[in-house]
């Protein structure tokens, strides 16, 4: 099969789906149709597109994938990959596609389906992960899985870095399988087992509670939360304040041994002190089992 035939529509955003789209074009595939998330879609990483589009592509701006339904239709692809993106994809779309639904999920399945792999899998302290390429089924993460690409996790990834593996893997599943998925030969091996599912993130996923949580936890939960992700966050004052002041911390190290003058009290210092302190040299916590260096903190809130 040429380049040429195997019709292809993107769905997606962000920077997977950027390096997907310029793989794509790179390969000079026959992908004509992107229905990409616009701004307004709430998400890490919003990415624009319009300077990859070639003369004969179309790009969609788009809230609600389901909403385009006709239009991708219409575009009638042979294949539909989807890179970057956060909506479950309808029934009817999944229909559409003579050779399936192809996406990726930034961990192995079945064994950590879900939301947020790449948070959790950090958070998690896991030493190894990876990128699962498979067919989009009805279900959550449930599809024949086509091939997995696995790759170490080290204590000096964070959440940048790890999606920077995921994209990088994504590639090399698309180099290895694309030919493949376009004549029908890829691999489909179905999934067993009830899987793990990770849940969706939320603020208080973030919440640093110095006194009950290790400093090997509060590592993990820092690095993971990094940008593009929100950041995780100290709270201020008395837990009966109705809004207590933040700072975010963007980057600690556990040490063995710290300066006493320089250990941050969290009840009486205010966010402005403890960000001086750390902009100024060296400023540590104590945790629930173990001593923090604080490298990197922001005031304001990060948004994604």
């Amino acid at each position: 099969m040429s380049n040429k035939e195997g019709k292809i529509t993107f769905i997606g955003g962000r920077n997977a789906g950027r390096k997907v789209v310029g793989f794509l074009n790179k390969r000079n595939e026959n992908l004509t149709d992107l229905f990409v998330e616009g701004t307004r879609v709430r998400g890490s990483g919003f990415v624009p597109f319009d300077d990859l589009i070639k003369e004969n592509q179309r790009l969609y701006s788009v809230e609600k994938i389901r909403d385009y339904t006709e239009q991708i239709r219409n575009a009638q692809p042979d294949i539909i990959l989807v890179a970057g993106c956060s909506e479950i994809i309808s029934k009817d779309i999944l229909n559409i596609p003579r050779h399936g639904v192809i996406g990726f999920h930034y961990a192995p399945l079945p064994d950590r389906r879900g939301c947020n792999p790449v948070m959790w899998t950090l958070i998690h302290g896991l030493t190894e992960s990876g990128v699962t390429a498979f067919y989009y089924d009805r279900g959550i993460d449930t599809g024949d899985i086509i091939d997995i690409g696995r790759f170490p996790v080290t204590s000096d990834d964070d959440s940048k870095s790890l999606l920077e593996k995921c994209e990088s893997s994504i590639l090399g599943l698309l180099e290895k399988h694309l030919d493949k998925l376009k004549n029908e030969t890829a691999s489909r091996i179905s999934q067993n087992g009830p899987g793990i599912y990770t849940p969706r993130r939320t603020a208080e996923d973030g919440k640093i509670d110095w006194a009950t949580t290790t400093a090997i936890d509060v590592f993990n939960k820092v690095r993971a939360l990094r940008p593009p992700y929100l950041g995780a966050y100290a709270e201020f004052g008395s837990i009966k304040d109705k809004k207590r002041d933040r700072i975010y911390i963007l980057k600690v190290e556990p040490v063995d041994k710290l300066d006493e003058s320089k250990v941050i009290d969290w009840k009486k210092y205010t966010p402005e002190q403890v960000h001086d302190m750390v902009k100024n040299g060296k400023a540590f916590s104590l945790t629930g089992n173990g001593k923090l260096n604080i490298l990197e903190t922001r005031l304001s809130e990060l948004k994604e």
